[in-house]
């Protein structure tokens, strides 16, 4: 269900989210909460669960040989999640 549209920029345009709703500032309680934390961790499971199924396979590289190795996903993923929070701190 769609609740709110944003206006998006350069890193939208790339699926990545660089802005936020409104209603993201606001508080949540405990139960929402709880279930952020229950979809975080199946987020990060499934991201760890790609990672070992790809571990020590060849990655095809983009059409004209561009794109980044396993450890340069996994480092570039890592790299915009302290970008996430450090928005948040």
């Amino acid at each position: 269900m769609v609740v709110k549209r944003c206006t998006g920029n350069a890193n939208t345009d790339f699926g990545a989210p660089d802005t936020a709703p409104p209603s993201d500032a606001g508080p949540v309680d405990a139960a929402e909460l709880h279930r952020f934390e229950i979809l975080l961790t199946a987020y990060w499971q499934a991201f760890d669960t790609a990672v070992q199924w790809v571990n020590g396979k060849g990655l095809r590289k983009g059409p004209r040989g561009g794109g980044r190795d396993l450890t340069g996903i996994v480092q570039h993923v890592l790299g915009d999640d302290a970008g996430y929070l450090a928005r948040l701190a």
